[in-house]
C-alpha cells in the first residue's frame, strides 16, 4: 500500500480507571488525571531541525553552515536487510495471508511520562519515538491499534495478563523474558546518572554505594540495580519526573535513568539544580524492543516483519532524527579534527590554511545542513587521542576496522582506500611486495596510528619497523634509502609523488588492506554522527559530492559510450524552439515561485503590522483615559489663578512621567517591560529641572537595576512624581534648601516591612521604593500634628471619595490621594512618616509585590 493511501491507526483510549494507580510500597506523589482521547488520529510528527552553534580553535578553520539525523551504522543496514529477507521467507503462511487483508485491532499500552519515547502531548494524546515507531509498523502491516495509557508498573502487569496485546517500549532483560516475547531490538542505549549541581561525590556507578538512588518503579534501572552485587538504597517512584523532583528537593542523592530520558526531562521541566554526568553507565546497556504477551507468536511475527520494513524504508531513521538529534547535538560549534599532512584528503597548504577533499566535503555538508563547525588539523595520533578524550567532536576521515569500531562510531564510507607498498625503482626488475610474507626481513616505514601501522603490528612485522609522523615522511625515507618500503594509502602516495616530483618511487599494484573511509565520532555519539551522515546523503543527491570528488580525486572509469557526445548530438538534433520552450517554462516557474514567496512575506508583514497597530491603539486609549481621570480630579482643586497654574504644573509632571515610560519602552528591545532604575533616574532629573528651587534642593538616587512590567511602571512613575513633588512643595518651606533621596530596592517582603506583611499578601520578593527628605518633617508640614495623626489623616483621605473637598496639607492633598489609590491598584502598601534615622525629615516607603527580574 502506498503512503498516500495507507490507513492511519486510530487512537482510542478509554477513560483511565486506575489514574493515578495505587502502588503499595512506592514513594508516590499526587498525579493529575490524564484526559482520555476518543477516536483522535495519532499524528506523525514532522519537524524541520535547525541547529546553530559556535566555537574556537591546534590549527583551526571556522565556518557557519544543520543537519538532521541519528544514523544507523553501516553494519546495521546490512543486518536489517538480511533480517527482512529472513522474515519474509520464514513468516508463517497464516500471518502473511493476514497482512494482505484486515487484521483484527490490537490494544497497545503507552506510558504517559517517559520522554522522548512515550509521553502525552499538550492535547493528552500519546506520542514519542516508540509510539510513532509502533504506529508506523502498524501502518505497514495493516494493523489497527487502540492506545491505552497507564503507568509502566501497571502496563507491565496488563501485558503479562493479556489485558493488552503489546507494548512499544520494553527493555529486554532476563527477568522480563520469562513474562513476555520480544521482537528484535530497534534501539540500544546506555543509562546515566543525574545528580544535583553542587554534589560532586559521584562520578560513576560505584560511587553510589550507600547513597539513596531514585528510579521509576519496575523500570530497567531498578532491575539493573537489584541485579548488582553491591547493596544500593533504592527508592521507587511512579515516573522518572517524580524521581527527579525528589532528587531536586534534596531527598535522594541520585537518579539512575536512561540518558535521553534525562536530557528530555532536564530540558522540559527545567530542573535548574540538576545535571547529567558526562560518562554513561557502560554496564547498563538497554536493548529496546516491542513486547507481546508470552506465547503470542503470530502477533510477534507480524511486528518483526513490520519493524524490518520500517527500518528498510528509512522510517526508523527519520524518527530517530526527529526525536533524538536535537538532544544530542552540542550546544556550541562542532569541532572537527583531521590529519595535518594527509593529502589530498586533509592537509595544511603552503599558507597554513586547511585544504583537501575531506575539508571541502565537510564544509559542503555543514553549509547544506546549517551547522557551525571548526576544523582543527594536527598530528594524527594527537587528533585521535583528542577524539577519545572528547576534546573534539568528529574526525574528518578514518579507516574502519573492527578494533577501531570498539572505540569509535563510523558514518557510511565516502571513499574506499587501497593500501599498498611503495618502493624505489629497481634496476633488476624486482617486484614490489603484495603480501605480508614478502615484507618480512625488510625495513618498513609506516605512519604512527595509521591503519597500516595497525596492520604491521597485527602481522608481526615489527623487527625492522620505523614509525614516523606522516606518510610523506615515510616516502622520504624510502627515497633516501633509509627503509626498503613504505606502507600507506595508494591515493595519498600517488598525490605526494606527483606533487614533489619523486619519479624514482613506484607504487605497488597489489593491495594489502582495503578499508572504508568515513567520518568518525566517539563511541555512542551517534546523534551528532547522524547529522553528517544525512548531510553526506544530501550532497550526493544535489551533485555537490561528485563535484568535490571530481575536483580532488578526479578519476572515473570511462563508460563504453561517451555520454557527453550523445548529449551534444541531441542538442543539435532538437530544434532551437524546444530549448526556447524549456527556457520559457523554467522562467515561468521561477517567476511564479518568486511571486508566491513575496506574497507570503507581505501577508506575514501585514499581519504583524495589524497586531502592532492594535497594541498601539490599546495603549494610547488607556493612557488618555488615565489623563482624563487625572484632569477631572484636578479641576475640583482649582479656585484661583495660582491654583490653576499649580494644577497645570502638576498635570504636566504626571503626563511626563507616563510619557517617559513609553519612551523607555520604545528605546528597549522589549515591548512589555522597561528598565525601572533608568526610568526613575530620568524622571527625578526632569523633576529637578522643572522645580523653581532646583539650585537650593539637591537630589540623590540609590537605584537597584530592575526590569518592571509597563502595567506596573506607569502607576509607579505617577507615585514617585507625587512623592517627589510633595517634598519639593512642603518639606523645605522656611528652609534655605535640603536634599531629596529616591531609592529602588528589591527585598524579601519580611525584611522590607520589618517582618510584617500587608493583609492577604504572603512573604516573598517585594519592590521597595523610598522617597525621603531632610526637611521640616511631616509634623511641621501638617501644622504641628504628630506623625501618627498625619498618617491617620492620610489614611482618611485615601478612603474618602475622589470628589471630597481637597485637603490643605501635604499629606492630605490630591497627589497623596492618587498615591494611595494607585498603591491599592498595585496591591501594595505605602507608609509615610518621619525618618527612622533620628534626623528631621519625612520618609515615604512604597512596597509592591515584585514579579519582575533583577538586571
Amino acid at each position: 500500500m502506498s503512503p498516500s493511501t495507507s490507513s492511519v491507526p486510530m487512537v482510542n483510549m478509554a477513560a483511565f480507571t486506575r489514574w493515578p494507580p495505587e502502588l503499595p510500597g512506592l514513594a508516590t506523589e499526587p498525579k493529575p488525571a490524564i484526559p482520555s482521547v476518543q477516536g483522535s488520529r495519532s499524528r506523525v510528527r514532522e519537524q524541520s531541525l535547525s541547529c546553530d552553534s559556535t566555537f574556537f580553535g591546534i590549527h583551526s578553520t571556522s565556518m557557519v553552515t544543520t543537519a538532521t539525523p541519528r544514523r544507523m551504522l553501516h553494519t546495521r543496514g546490512l543486518v536489517c536487510a538480511m533480517m527482512l529477507a529472513v522474515l519474509l521467507l520464514s513468516a508463517p503462511a497464516g500471518v502473511t495471508a493476514q497482512t494482505s487483508g484486515e487484521l483484527p485491532g490490537i490494544t497497545v499500552g503507552a506510558e504517559p511520562d517517559y520522554p522522548p519515547y512515550s509521553f502525552l502531548d499538550d492535547d493528552g494524546v500519546p506520542t514519542g519515538f516508540s509510539v510513532e515507531l509502533f504506529q508506523a509498523v502498524a501502518r505497514s502491516m495493516g494493523l489497527s491499534i487502540d492506545l491505552h495509557t497507564d503507568y509502566w508498573v501497571n502496563l507491565k502487569g496488563d501485558l503479562a495478563e493479556g489485558s493488552i496485546d503489546a507494548l512499544p517500549l520494553v527493555g529486554r532483560t532476563p527477568e522480563r523474558e520469562e513474562l513476555f516475547d520480544f521482537t528484535f531490538p530497534y534501539l540500544s542505549l546506555h543509562g546515566g546518572i543525574v545528580v544535583r549541581n553542587d554534589d560532586y561525590r559521584f562520578a560513576e556507578l560505584e560511587d553510589l554505594q550507600g547513597a539513596r538512588i531514585a528510579v521509576m518503579a519496575g523500570d530497567n534501572a531498578e532491575e539493573f540495580l537489584r541485579r548488582q552485587t553491591e547493596a544500593y538504597d533504592i527508592a521507587t517512584f511512579p515516573t522518572f519526573s517524580a524521581a527527579m523532583r525528589d532528587l531536586s528537593a534534596g531527598n535522594s542523592d541520585a537518579v539512575v535513568i536512561q540518558r535521553l530520558v534525562a536530557l528530555r526531562l532536564l530540558q522540559e521541566e527545567a530542573f535548574a539544580n540538576l545535571r547529567l554526568l558526562n560518562e554513561p553507565i557502560t554496564e547498563f546497556r538497554q536493548d529496546f524492543c516491542f513486547a507481546v504477551t508470552k506465547g503470542n507468536g503470530e502477533l510477534l511475527a507480524v511486528l518483526n516483519e513490520g519493524l524490518a520494513r520500517v527500518i528498510a524504508d528509512g522510517t526508523l531513521r527519520r524518527l530517530e532524527i526527529v526525536w533524538f538529534s536535537p538532544l544530542e547535538l552540542p550546544a556550541r560549534s562542532i569541532i572537527v579534527g583531521g590529519d595535518h599532512n594527509y593529502p589530498p584528503f586533509e592537509y595544511l597548504d603552503d599558507e597554513g590554511n586547511t585544504a583537501g577533499y575531506n575539508v571541502d566535503l565537510i564544509q559542503a555538508i555543514a553549509r547544506e545542513m546549517g551547522l557551525n563547525i571548526e576544523i582543527r588539523l594536527g598530528p594524527w595520533t594527537q587528533i585521535t587521542t583528542m577524539l577519545e578524550r572528547g576534546e573534539i567532536d568528529l574526525i574528518l576521515g578514518m579507516m574502519y576496522s573492527a578494533e577501531r569500531d570498539r572505540i569509535f562510531d563510523f558514518s557510511p564510507a565516502h571513499t574506499v582506500h587501497q593500501h599498498v607498498a611503495i618502493a624505489r625503482q629497481s634496476r633488476d626488475g624486482r617486484q614490489i611486495p603484495g603480501s605480508e610474507e614478502e615484507l618480512r626481513g625488510h625495513r618498513i616505514a609506516v605512519q604512527a596510528g595509521d591503519i597500516m601501522h595497525e596492520f604491521a603490528l597485527e602481522k608481526g612485522l615489527t623487527d625492522d619497523l620505523v614509525v614516523v609522523e606522516s606518510q610523506e615522511e615515510a616516502l622520504e625515507l624510502v627515497l633516501i634509502g633509509e627503509v626498503d618500503y613504505a606502507l600507506g594509502s595508494r591515493l595519498t602516495a600517488m598525490y605526494l609523488i606527483e606533487k614533489n616530483g619523486w619519479d624514482r618511487l613506484n607504487v605497488g599494484q597489489r593491495s594489502f588492506v582495503n578499508r572504508e573511509y568515513g567520518f568518525a565520532v566517539k563511541k555512542g555519539n551517534t546523534g551528532l554522527l547522524s547529522f553528517f551522515s544525512e548531510g553526506l546523503s544530501v550532497i550526493e543527491r544535489t551533485g555537490e559530492y561528485r563535484r568535490i570528488h571530481n575536483e580532488w580525486l578526479g578519476v572515473y572509469v570511462p563508460s563504453e559510450y561517451d555520454l557527453s557526445r550523445i548529449v551534444y548530438s541531441l542538442l543539435f538534433i532538437f530544434v532551437p524552439g524546444v530549448l526556447f520552450l524549456l527556457l520559457v517554462i523554467i522562467w515561468n516557474y521561477s517567476l511564479r515561485k518568486q511571486v508566491n514567496l513575496r506574497t507570503a512575506e507581505l501577508t506575514v508583514s501585514l499581519e504583524e503590522k495589524q497586531i502592532l497597530l492594535k497594541e498601539i491603539h490599546h495603549r494610547v486609549k488607556n493612557n488618555l483615559n488615565v489623563i482624563v481621570s487625572l484632569l477631572r480630579l484636578q479641576e475640583d482643586q482649582i479656585d484661583t489663578i495660582e491654583s490653576a497654574r499649580e494644577a497645570f504644573e502638576q498635570s504636566r509632571n504626571r503626563i511626563f512621567s507616563m510619557a517617559l515610560v513609553h519612551e523607555s519602552l520604545y528605546q528597549s528591545d522589549s515591548l512589555s517591560d522597561i528598565q525601572l532604575d533608568e526610568y526613575v533616574g530620568t524622571l527625578v532629573a526632569q523633576l529637578e529641572t522643572n522645580h523653581l528651587r532646583s539650585g537650593q534642593i539637591t537630589y540623590s538616587c540609590n537605584l537597584t537595576p530592575v526590569r518592571l512590567d509597563i502595567t506596573q511602571a506607569v502607576p509607579c512613575g505617577i507615585i514617585i512624581n507625587e512623592l517627589v513633588t510633595n517634598a519639593q512643595k512642603h518639606a523645605f518651606v522656611g528652609l534655605p534648601g535640603g536634599e531629596i533621596t529616591v531609592s529602588v530596592q528589591v527585598a524579601d517582603t519580611g525584611s522590607a516591612d520589618g517582618g510584617r506583611h500587608p493583609a492577604g499578601r504572603p512573604a516573598g520578593r517585594s519592590l521597595v521604593i523610598t522617597v525621603e527628605d531632610n526637611g521640616r518633617g511631616i509634623a511641621a508640614a501638617n501644622g504641628g500634628t504628630s506623625p501618627a495623626a498625619a498618617r491617620a489623616a492620610t489614611a482618611a483621605t485615601a478612603a474618602a471619595p475622589a470628589t471630597a473637598a481637597p485637603a490643605t496639607t501635604s499629606t492630605t492633598s490630591l497627589g497623596m490621594h492618587l498615591v494611595h489609590v494607585l498603591t491599592d491598584q498595585l496591591n501594595g502598601s505605602v507608609e509615610i512618616g518621619s525618618r527612622t534615622d533620628g534626623s528631621t525629615g519625612t520618609r515615604a516607603v512604597l512596597t509592591l509585590p515584585f514579579g519582575g527580574t533583577d538586571r
